[in-house]
């Protein structure tokens, strides 16, 4: 009888963009408790709203170099905050944990 041994990994990184896998590593040693706060973050006010008008200026082609820089900078930043949150449920996930729904995310406080 052949016996399968069963290595359990976190969740691969393949798909993700390798300027993010470094931060995203360190996800896998932080508690549970960790985890679920990570899943829950987001950018501050201020910086979701000088994001919207940077790309309400690049929309309507008014947004000079400098703009387009921070705008940039800001976007980089919000992908690292998705890749994070969304490994942080992945990593839940793969503890055991159960994850809301996307609706049930929508009507927490």
């Amino acid at each position: 009888m052949t016996e399968t041994l069963r290595v359990t990994l976190p969740p691969g990184l393949e798909d993700v963009p390798p300027a993010f896998r470094a931060a995203l590593v360190q996800l896998e040693t932080r508690s549970t408790a960790d985890l679920w706060q990570e899943m829950h973050a987001a950018l501050p006010a201020p910086q979701v709203a000088r994001y919207d008008a940077l790309l309400s200026q690049h929309a309507t082609k008014t947004l000079d170099t400098a703009g387009e820089k921070e705008l940039a900078h800001l976007r980089a930043e919000a992908d690292q905050l998705m890749f994070r949150k969304a490994y942080a449920a992945l990593l839940l996930k793969w503890r055991g944990e159960r994850i809301p729904s996307l609706a049930e995310l929508d009507s927490e406080p």
